[in-house]
């Protein structure tokens, strides 16, 4: 179990530094306005996540192991750092496809890797679920999009 504990934190580790050195500082613009910079939650909650399982880590490496299987066997685990790697892949392809064939693409490949074969709901499900949060955070929260 304290393996899987310690796969979880530092792929939490991972994707918050990823996020705080790359993904926002390139992909959020500065809006020439009084307020806050767009930048500031997303920077604030990704420290937030970095501080709390950084901080679960390190408890869970100085703790001792309470002998219990994991609940997750390695091929689990497998998938799960492969869809991790394939969403960090697809987030710099999205500048240059846009969201909506970027969040496809991703929806696609996710779908691929949890055993979708059906070829018209792989297709159907990746085209709304794309175009609807487009839709949702263009039309709604007003907040510009790749």
């Amino acid at each position: 179990m304290k393996k899987t504990f310690i796969a979880t934190y530092a792929v939490l580790v991972t994707m918050s530094l990823f996020f705080i050195f790359y993904a926002i500082p390139k992909y959020t613009r500065s809006i020439p306005a009084d307020g806050v910079e767009p930048d500031l939650l997303p920077l604030a909650l990704c420290w937030l996540l970095l501080f709390l399982s950084g901080l679960m880590l390190v408890k869970t490496l100085l703790s001792k192991d309470d002998g219990q299987p994991s609940p997750l066997q390695g091929g689990q685990l497998l998938t799960v750092g492969r869809n991790t790697v394939a969403l960090m892949l697809v987030m710099p392809l999205m500048h240059y496809l846009g969201f909506i064939l970027g969040g496809i693409v991703s929806m696609i490949m996710l779908q691929l890797s949890v055993g979708q074969r059906n070829a018209i709901t792989i297709c159907v499900i990746s085209i709304t679920v794309s175009v609807g949060t487009y839709w949702v955070i263009w039309h709604i929260l007003h907040v510009p999009l790749p």
